[in-house]
């Protein structure tokens, strides 16, 4: 069985989330929540590439804390956010 991934996001007007997904070969949309501020609609849009885009600094940010103490606390901030939105810890 194929695992069914949303691979486009989007938000309506109106505050629902959107989720385009593939599913038995077949394109498919589905309502996957609702809220009533926008903001909050786009971040949870947005919320997939941040990840993304935070796990690819990782290397970046392991190298420069070896001479800088500043990018070695926003690496473990990072690791500790990464690790909340993936499930690993609370």
């Amino acid at each position: 069985m194929k695992e069914d991934l949303f691979y486009e996001l989007s938000f309506t007007e109106d505050g629902y989330v959107i989720g385009r997904h593939n599913h038995d070969e077949a394109d498919s949309v589905s309502i996957v929540g609702y809220t009533e501020e926008s903001k909050h609609a786009r971040l949870f849009v947005a919320a997939p590439k941040l990840l993304e885009a935070l796990q690819q600094c990782i290397p970046h940010l392991r190298e420069q804390s070896k001479v800088d103490g500043h990018a070695f606390g926003t690496l473990q901030l990072v690791n500790r956010e990464i690790a909340k939105a993936t499930g690993e810890t609370k």
